[in-house]
């Protein structure tokens, strides 16, 4: 009788031993994987603040930072320029998007026999426009033309294209007031707008755009009028002789934008 209770009491202590264990290892587990949560929570938090901070930094700066050490030429269209870096930056406020303007374009000076100078180069109308962070300057196809009402009006929309005639980047933040965007104006009008390399091409000569040693002669702007004139360089590493030309390898024309 007293073996059998002593055995009970035996059997009863180490079951409640290993009971006390299991439950206290489980409780290590509990913690442990608490632990481990809250520390994964804590870098999900610690990397989704990150990626917010990243999302939130714009890339590009200010616009009263990006032009503070620029002279401002205002009118029609603003544009800041830094003689000494020989930049310059061109002000589209919001209202100036998709509206209509015409350019009158002029070849000022050229290559004497080659390509003249004082010469007309036509008119067009063109529109800026926003696409994402490029600014689009585009001419408005006007060759092909109908009464909005019409019914082949849509046709003509679907059929004709307008054309790129150049684009950049936005260099700036929004004006935090006006909402103007700042672009960098040599990628509109520091280009080979009078098609040289390809005319020279059709007289046997190779001369190509050098955007490096070309640059804004003068820039004025007027409340109805925006005037820029800009100098172009073109080079050739096989030169051909062109007496009106102080060296063969180099030539330089000018070109005058009238904006109104």
């Amino acid at each position: 009788m007293i073996r059998t209770l002593s055995l009970s009491i035996m059997i009863w202590l180490i079951f409640s031993v290993v009971s006390s264990a299991v439950k206290a290892q489980a409780e290590d587990s509990t913690f442990v994987q608490e632990d481990e949560k809250t520390a994964k929570d804590d870098s999900t938090k610690s990397t989704d603040k990150k990626e917010s901070s990243k999302k939130k930094k714009p890339k590009e700066p200010e616009f009263e930072e990006l032009i503070e050490d620029f002279d401002k030429i205002e009118g029609l269209f603003t544009l800041y320029q830094n003689e000494k870096e020989g930049k310059v930056y061109l002000e589209i406020k919001p209202g100036q998007f998709d509206k209509i303007y015409l350019v009158n374009l002029t070849r000022e000076s050229g290559g004497g026999t080659i390509f003249d100078g004082a010469a007309m180069m036509g008119s067009y109308p063109f529109f800026f426009k926003k696409v994402g962070k490029t600014v689009q300057m585009i001419e408005k196809n006007v060759r092909f033309r109908s009464d909005p009402d019409g019914a082949i009006h849509r046709a003509i929309e679907r059929d004709f294209s307008n054309s790129i005639i150049a684009s950049s980047k936005i260099a700036s933040q929004p004006h935090p007031e006006q909402g103007s965007l700042l672009i960098e104006a040599d990628d509109l009008f520091l280009i080979d707008v009078g098609m040289v390399g390809h005319f020279a091409k059709e007289r046997n000569l190779e001369y190509s755009y050098d955007k490096t040693n070309s640059y804004f002669s003068e820039i004025k702007s007027f409340p109805l009028n925006t005037e820029i004139e800009v100098t172009l360089h073109f080079k050739s590493s096989k030169p051909q002789p062109v007496f009106s030309l102080a060296d063969s390898r180099s030539m330089l024309h000018r070109y005058y934008y009238s904006i109104s």
